[in-house]
């Protein structure tokens, strides 16, 4: 079954049949029918920040839930996988969102890209990125893929959902590609849909962050959860749920015109519970960091900023920067958020 053909399951929930209401929307999106339990799958993490912030990173109780889904069709293959960034530290990501527990409750191992063995691959078609990027990590080829993103505003690519969670599977300095950041992350759907398996995300918007994401925005409970084989479906349902013309995404658009999914949702088939009317009326908005990073990429000053020493320098002042706003003005939304019966399910597993 092409991924195109595949539903696009939407559910409303709540923190007290949360975990009902994913097993229900993994029936929905026809999970069974094209993710087999003998072939093994790959779950893609998606850590924006190695601090707790809400909707910044893939809920710990979205995790759990996909690991009960997967133990009960028997799935005995498993690895759960994400990588580094220049800002964001991944090992230590991994505990602060509460996530190691669980793998290790599930039995499930984990890793860190970098520590990955990868593999030269030949694409079909030419790639926006070089030929010294036609690398994928060893463990994902062939294998199923299951990412779990979160609903957010992002300040390089607009929105970010599925297709995003991919920017990980590249090996050398991803930020280079930022200001080509839509035409990367269709050449990774690309890429993943011709050397992997079946693909599958499982999107949570229990929260989701307005505004300067994917770090320092603002987050806001909104109860829905969301499904696909289908990610280009996904992430024009995320567009269109935040605020945004689905068409008006660059990395959706072109996703949909060259047919790596439909990005058209009045001719996809969409099952669960209804949406038409649901917009979060999120914009978004740019960070002192990414203002910063995308005003010298487009300048003669890219070099000398970007790919020499002074980078670091760079680096270390957007740490800074964001622990400082995580210190006060992030801490009021988290305070905000914990006081939610969202919250009070994330406190579950402290």
């Amino acid at each position: 079954m092409k991924s195109k053909d595949l539903p696009l399951a939407v559910v409303k929930t709540t923190p007290e049949t949360y975990f009902d209401d994913v097993a229900r929307l993994f029936r929905l999106s026809k999970f069974d029918q094209f993710m087999d339990p003998k072939v093994r799958t790959v779950m893609k993490l998606n850590i924006s920040w190695q601090e707790y912030f809400p909707s910044c990173s893939t809920q710990p109780y979205q995790l759990d839930a996909t690991l009960r889904e997967l133990s009960k069709r028997n799935f005995s293959d498993v690895i759960a996988l994400e990588n580094m960034t220049v800002v964001t530290d991944a090992y230590t990501g991994m505990y602060k969102n509460r996530y190691v527990p669980l793998l290790e409750k599930h039995d499930i191992p984990w890793t860190i890209l970098v520590d990955e063995e990868w593999q030269e691959v030949n694409p079909s078609k030419p790639m926006v990125f070089g030929q010294e990027d036609m690398l994928m990590p060893k463990t994902i080829i062939d294998a199923q893929v299951i990412h779990l993103p979160t609903f957010k505003c992002h300040g390089h690519s607009t929105i970010t959902c599925s297709m995003k969670n991919a920017f990980g599977f590249l090996r050398t300095v991803r930020h280079h590609y930022h200001l080509k950041i839509h035409e990367i992350l269709v050449d990774l759907l690309r890429i993943q849909q011709e050397f992997c398996g079946p693909l599958f995300a499982f999107a949570d918007s229990t929260i989701a962050m307005d505004g300067a994401g994917p770090r320092t925005g603002r987050p806001y409970v909104q109860n829905y959860i969301a499904a696909s084989g289908d990610l280009v479906a996904l992430d024009a349902l995320c567009a269109q749920m935040i605020g945004y013309d689905p068409m008006s995404i660059g990395h959706v658009r072109m996703a949909h015109e060259q047919g790596l999914g439909n990005g058209d949702l009045c001719t996809k088939k969409m099952v669960g519970d209804d949406v038409e009317g649901v917009c979060f009326d999120y914009e978004t908005k740019l960070d002192p960091v990414i203002r910063f990073d995308r005003f010298f990429r487009s300048s003669f000053l890219e070099p000398f900023m970007m790919r020499s020493a002074f980078f670091n320098v760079n680096v270390k002042i957007s740490h800074y920067l964001r622990d400082i706003w995580l210190k006060t003005r992030g801490k009021k939304h988290i305070d905000r958020i914990m006081k939610t019966s969202w919250g009070k399910l994330f406190r579950r597993y402290l």
